[in-house]
């Protein structure tokens, strides 16, 4: 079978559980469009890089970072179905079947936007691999430790990215093998989101510099500033800005965005605790940014003493922790639901939609070490 995999951190080139599936030796052709911090948007800007009929699965695995998103308030569950959807129909027309991972943390296997995802899958008959049920059944019948499955809070271990990677390839030969695997048929229709790269909406006249970045997550035209800066964007006026992205390996000074109701938010580009190299960002902004003319402004500021009380943070405010900021933002791409257009598809409903359960029903023996047979 032929995969590609768009994903936020679990999925990022480096990462284990991506390498056994591009190893595995039913996997013939492979592609990874991840980037580490991302939402569901990534799914917007990697489709138009996946070319048509060359994969027959993408796995989709946004559920963590977005679990985030959710409990600082800048995600919602409208524009997240509306970019789903919009992820669906847009991979129906190239032909490829979309398969959401549902990737565990330690804290949230019950949380809003998990069972969000959960809930779309089933409503929806799309397939999703919710490796939570395969945590729940080693540990039925083994006593192996929750050091077995998590390398860290966020981020399942190598070894049992392995076990997963496993599982999810047997599930999906299973899927690609049978025949009666269809239900009936779901016609979906959404708001359309579409990208804007942000050189477009820049007036000609603003004071910004337009830099190539090329490193191995990203090739991009950015607006890039190297001092503090306002900069006022303009879309379609039935344009409700929903994201962002911007380089974090470029980016030291804080960002907001704000609309025409004059609600301040602090984006908080710099606030990143990671290494800076070929880091890409892809971002929700929270629903209460609002413009009814198409105009929005965006400022940047290397003052982390600043007075701003913003209605929302991307990140917690924790100046302390973080290095002196040189002022320097790159920025790539606005995302957007244009709610004067339309898009629509008629996709086949799976029967069996869940893969790990499929999965776990299929097993023989599950050993102590956490194989299987």
């Amino acid at each position: 079978m032929n995969i590609c995999i768009v994903g936020a951190s679990n999925s990022f080139p480096t990462m284990a559980f991506p390498k056994y599936i591009r190893e595995n030796d039913n996997v013939k052709s492979y592609g990874n469009f991840s980037v580490g911090g991302s939402s569901s948007l990534l799914g917007i800007r990697a489709i138009e890089k996946i070319p048509s009929n060359k994969y027959d699965f993408a796995l989709l695995d946004f559920t963590v970072n977005e679990n985030v998103f959710y409990r600082k308030g800048s995600l919602n569950r409208n524009h997240l179905k509306s970019t789903l959807d919009s992820l669906v129909i847009a991979l129906n027309e190239k032909f490829i079947t979309p398969v959401f991972l549902i990737f565990p943390t330690t804290t949230d296997s019950t949380s809003v936007i998990t069972n969000f995802y959960r809930e779309y899958c089933i409503d929806r008959g799309l397939l999703f691999f919710d490796i939570y049920r395969i945590i729940d059944r080693w540990k039925q019948v083994t006593e192996i430790e929750d050091d077995f499955f998590f390398e860290n809070a966020n981020h399942i271990s190598p070894e049992f990215s392995k076990v997963s990677a496993q599982l999810l390839i047997e599930s999906l030969d299973l899927i690609d093998n049978t025949s009666s695997t269809y239900h009936d048929r779901l016609d979906i229709s959404t708001h359309k989101v579409s990208l804007y790269k942000i050189t477009e909406c820049v007036a000609h006249d603003a004071p910004v510099v337009i830099n190539q970045i090329c490193n191995s997550v990203i090739e991009e035209d950015l607006i890039s500033w190297d001092v503090s800066s306002e900069i006022e964007l303009t879309v379609n006026k039935n344009d409700c800005i929903i994201g962002y992205s911007f380089d974090a390996a470029k980016s030291s000074c804080y960002l907001s965005i704000s609309g025409d109701n004059e609600c301040l938010i602090d984006l908080g580009t710099a606030v990143y605790k990671g290494n800076r190299e070929n880091v890409f960002f892809i971002l929700p902004v929270p629903e209460s940014v609002r413009s009814t003319t198409g105009k929005f402004k965006l400022s940047s500021s290397c003052n982390t003493n600043s007075n701003i009380s913003p209605i929302y943070s991307q990140w917690k405010f924790e100046y302390d922790s973080f290095p002196p900021l040189s002022g320097d933002i790159s920025l790539g791409d606005i995302y957007c639901v244009s709610t004067d257009k339309c898009i629509h598809t008629s996709i086949s409903r799976y029967l069996n939609n869940d893969l790990a359960a499929q999965a776990i029903n299929h097993l023989s023996t599950i050993n102590k070490d956490g194989s299987y047979e």
